[in-house]
């Protein structure tokens, strides 16, 4: 058991890299990372600093949020622990995607009121950006616009001084956020700043998010003709990736936009891609959001059979997501109980650490006592015989 031990320290230290890149497969190698990580955390005796490292990656190679997030968790308490505020505030930072994620916003609050206070603490540009950045996306799903956008617009005052080029999509994260406000000409700004940045590192496929944004602000402000090719244009970019939920949002824009032309067919035509993505992607509310305008599309029509098929579908996923959610609720229950075994867990190692070192210092000081009333004995001995001998 120490060798392995031994070994997975080893694997920490020198292959960082190898571990995280672990998480892009499912087979065998992925669970013997996970596993050999785990074994790390419970089973060997090792430095804070090492263990911080292990429950770092293995919120990196994890897939389901609710775990991710119960490693970083951890992951806070620890560096709490070490007091080291610039791990903190990462910690901090993925806490707070987490908790987005999961639609807990409540707790990404308390987590960002809780980074926020030492703050001024953190010297590194790029941690204090991407906690920045993080607090502004947790406004956003608050529907608070005005902080998100004065968060956004902190990390870009320093996104310069940053190791890593974030820059167009804060742009593009502060232009949603005007957007959201109604405020076009400004939404309309940063979109374009966004895609001049882009363009400017040769990277078409991020350039798809800002550029269907131009579009959806040319739509709202009535320039359909403008506003067309733009989000054709994104879409293709988007399909078949990574981003490709965002090319549904601009198959709905463009469903809008026939609908504003009277053309529904053409409405028709676009939305039943984007159905097909959305369930290919397990978009739940996607899925259910497009059902319902299909339905109301082929009622417009007169194709009263497809209708009320749809009208039917999103009956039936609505209820679905309904059932889905209060599955999540009590999954959240438990996973809550898990967060709080694993809090308790860090602050029960942090006990027996105080206490542990409580009693080297108690033996030390003991074993000085001893010393000098070893010392004591002996000069009294030799007092004595000293005057015997007289």
């Amino acid at each position: 058991m120490r060798v392995r031990c031994f070994f997975i320290i080893l694997c920490l230290e020198l292959g960082i890299q190898r571990i995280a890149l672990s998480s892009h497969t499912q087979g065998s190698d992925y669970y013997l990372e996970k596993d050999s990580l785990l074994l790390l955390l419970q089973e060997c005796d090792f430095p804070y600093t090492l263990k911080l490292k292990a429950l770092n990656n293995l919120a990196d190679i994890e897939v389901d949020s609710r775990t991710k997030l119960i490693y970083q968790l951890r992951a806070y308490k620890l560096s709490q622990t070490l007091r080291d505020t610039t791990k903190i505030l990462n910690s901090l930072s993925f806490i707070l995607y987490e908790y987005v994620v999961l639609g807990e916003i409540d707790s990404a609050v308390f987590y960002a009121e809780e980074g926020l206070e030492i703050l001024p603490l953190v010297k590194d540009t790029s941690e204090r950006l991407e906690f920045f950045a993080e607090v502004g996306n947790v406004y956003y799903s608050l529907s608070d616009f005005s902080q998100a956008i004065r968060y956004t617009r902190k990390a870009l005052e320093i996104v310069e001084y940053a190791k890593k080029d974030v820059k167009g999509n804060l742009l593009n994260n502060l232009a949603e956020y005007y957007f959201s406000l109604d405020q076009l000409d400004s939404a309309l700004y940063f979109y374009q700043q966004s895609v001049d940045h882009f363009t400017g590192k040769d990277d078409p496929l991020s350039a798809a998010n800002p550029l269907g944004g131009i579009g959806m602000v040319y739509a709202r402000k009535g320039k359909f003709q403008q506003a067309k090719p733009l989000l054709i244009e994104a879409i293709g970019r988007l399909v078949d990736t990574q981003y490709e939920y965002s090319a549904i949002i601009f198959q709905q824009e463009l469903a809008w936009l026939a609908e504003q032309e009277g053309d529904l067919t053409e409405a028709v035509g676009y939305l039943a891609p984007a159905l097909q993505r959305a369930r290919r992607l397990g978009l739940g509310t996607l899925v259910r959001d497009v059902q319902e305008d299909l339905a109301y599309y082929y009622e417009q029509l007169g194709q009263t059979d497809s209708a009320l098929y749809y009208y039917k579908s999103f009956v039936a996923q609505r209820d679905s997501i309904l059932s889905i959610n209060n599955v999540q609720a009590m999954a959240e229950a438990r996973a809550s109980y898990e967060i709080g075994l694993a809090e308790a867990e860090t602050e029960a190692s942090e006990a027996r650490n105080t206490i542990l070192q409580t009693r080297i210092a108690l033996a030390a000081v003991g074993l000085v006592l001893l010393s000098l009333v070893v010392v004591v004995l002996i000069l009294l001995f030799r007092y004595r015989r000293r005057r015997t001998v007289r």
